[in-house]
């Protein structure tokens, strides 16, 4: 890859750790004026506020790629991409009025959710998928700069005005305002900036880009099912208390995520590619690398949050700790998915890959209605086994479409190694054996990783060769 490529990668990475990474850096800071309680009515507001720009959203940006990336020319390019701007903003703003009369008229009544807070919602919902094209655009656009500018932007402003928040007022409904004013504050910046204007596409334009993110909304929507909804069975089932606390180990689940990101920003765009150039093996060796990563990654947050619950916390949130393994065991199976799920999309048969997400939601949704009364732990071993299906049908599927020769039997073990560990931190609390811990598992992985030759010593320097080159042509 040319210096610039690696630049612009090395931003958008930043820009997403920045992005994802806000809520895991402000943890100290709310858990000490926020309650448990308060934790989990913010997650009850943010995973609603997601479901519903989820749906609403219709996936409208993936047009911007199927559609408009495909323009040539330049001049007729900014103008698709502004009409499909204008007709998400229009299509936005009419459900979003429709969702809130809906609200009004039958009366619904949310506990955890005031008037004050549904509007915020509702204002959220008018902007979310037109910001989200905007984004799209600088990334298509490759102003990597601009993108990152604007991520520093409004996260210096959502921790400035946090900090203030807590201080004066600390309550949930300050909190979520700030955050939306930041985003809307985005959406302004960017809307003022790029200079759309505002064209509505012909009808059957617009029934295509529909038509063509629709199902990709709904493969959302199933997938939200594994990652998203269990909040809502949780705070039905048991307290917000409680959800306050899954909340806290969800995030360093998230963590796990956004390390392995980078990776994946460099590596998915040009699997394919790979595959076609150098051949099965080559993309096998890759990717058998990335999910060695995943789980090195995995393991060291898992031990690192319980450090960081004993150290950094208050102690009405020591109870977190307990849950951190569950939701990065998830969290590790839903990324193989994402390593693994080469065949289905390599082969296009996206259909089959919503097949395998609604059978796995299904069965995981089947397993926490069996054992409701259980209480959380029983849903988290459920969205666990929903994850694992659908990984173990992925990979099978994958595998029958566009065989890759995978080291199979070495990979389930080091899976398997892993998952023990994971389970392992879930019965631990002393700080100074988490710490030993942490050092000693990872070292463990890779050892295995070296005597199964998931990995060899080569690997390490090219690594080292290819950072050392890329830190000196950055200067």
């Amino acid at each position: 890859m040319s210096q610039k490529q690696l630049k612009s990668i090395s931003l958008y990475a930043c820009s997403v750790i920045l992005m994802k990474g806000i809520s895991l850096i402000t943890l100290p800071l709310m858990a000490y004026y926020l309650s448990p309680a308060q934790l989990g009515q913010l997650e009850l507001i943010g995973v609603t506020t997601m479901f519903f720009s989820l749906v609403i959203g219709l996936a409208m940006h993936e047009n911007l790629y199927r559609f408009v990336g495909v323009v040539q020319d330049d001049e007729e390019q900014k103008q698709k991409a502004g009409q499909l701007y204008s007709a998400t903003l229009f299509l936005s703003f009419c459900l979003s009025v429709i969702v809130l009369l809906a609200y009004w008229v039958f009366a619904v009544e949310i506990e955890s959710m005031s008037n004050n807070i549904i509007c915020l919602i509702a204002l959220v919902l008018c902007y979310e998928a037109p910001l989200a094209i905007c984004l799209a655009w600088l990334r298509l656009k490759n102003q990597a700069t601009l993108f990152f500018k604007v991520c520093i932007a409004t996260v210096s402003l959502q921790v400035s005005l946090l900090i203030i928040a807590l201080n004066v007022i600390p309550s949930v409904t300050a909190i979520f305002a700030l955050n939306v004013l930041c985003t809307f504050g985005q959406f302004l910046f960017l809307h003022h900036k790029l200079g759309f204007k505002f064209s509505l596409p012909r009808y059957s334009e617009f029934k295509g880009y529909v038509g063509y993110s629709a199902p990709l909304m709904l493969s959302g929507v199933v997938a939200f099912g594994l990652s998203g909804a269990e909040r809502w069975i949780i705070a039905g089932t048991t307290d917000l208390e409680t959800l306050g606390m899954y909340a806290i180990a969800a995030k360093f689940a998230i963590g796990v995520g956004i390390l392995v990101q980078p990776f994946h920003m460099w590596w998915m765009p040009k699997r394919f590619s790979a595959m076609e150039r150098l051949g099965a093996q080559y993309t096998a060796q890759i990717t058998q690398q990335g999910i060695m990563l995943l789980c090195v990654v995995a393991v060291i947050v898992s031990w690192l949050s319980q450090v960081f619950i004993s150290v950094a916390l208050p102690d009405t949130y020591k109870l977190a700790a307990s849950y951190v393994s569950l939701t990065i065991c998830m969290m590790l199976f839903k990324e193989l998915v994402e390593f693994t799920n080469f065949g289905v999309l390599y082969r296009k048969k996206t259909t089959q890959l919503l097949m395998i997400n609604i059978g796995a939601t299904v069965t995981a949704f089947l397993i926490c209605l069996a054992t409701i009364g259980a209480g959380i732990d029983a849903i988290l071993f459920a969205l666990i086994i929903g994850q694992l299906c659908r990984f173990l049908a992925t990979y099978w599927r994958s595998q029958t479409l566009a065989p890759i020769q995978y080291q199979a039997p070495a990979l389930a073990g080091l899976i398997v190694l892993t998952t023990l560990f994971l389970v392992t931190s879930r019965y631990q609390q002393h700080v100074e054996l988490s710490l030993l811990m942490l050092f000693l598992q990872p070292l463990a992985l890779l050892a295995y990783a070296l005597r199964a030759k998931l990995i060899d010593i080569a690997s390490f320097k090219s690594a080292y060769n290819a950072l050392q080159t890329y830190l000196g042509k950055a200067q």
